[in-house]
């Protein structure tokens, strides 16, 4: 009867130790999941945030652009110059504003860039 005992006794040990062992990991597992779901909603709000703030440069800056090449259109409208001297002028404010990598038109239809290239319309 003895051994009967002890031999249940440590099927009764190592079945709470399987227990506590699987208790363990599930809570385990339960701690990995809700840790990664609050690192996905800090990202996320992160991610929101930053392009909040990526939009308002974005809108700042179109609209200083515009706003700069208005002025710009007008200018030229106003003082009433020559074709070579608008070409001249054009060609001054591409380098004088941060406008020179998008080239410009002149009056002959000839597309230039900074690179000095020229393509035909």
């Amino acid at each position: 009867m003895k051994v009967k005992a002890e031999t249940l006794l440590f099927l009764s040990i190592k079945k709470i130790i399987l227990g506590v062992a699987v208790l363990i990991i599930a809570i385990g597992a339960t701690a990995i999941k809700y840790n990664r779901n609050a690192v996905n909603q800090e990202i996320r709000r992160y991610l929101y945030e930053l392009s909040v703030q990526a939009k308002g440069k974005v809108d700042t800056r179109i609209i200083s652009n515009f706003t700069i090449l208005d002025t710009i259109s007008k200018d030229v409208k106003e003082k009433q110059l020559t074709v070579e001297e608008i070409d001249n002028y054009v060609k001054y404010l591409g380098y004088a504003y941060p406008f020179n990598w998008i080239g410009y038109s002149d009056s002959k239809g000839n597309i230039k860039i900074s690179k000095r290239k020229k393509y035909r319309r």
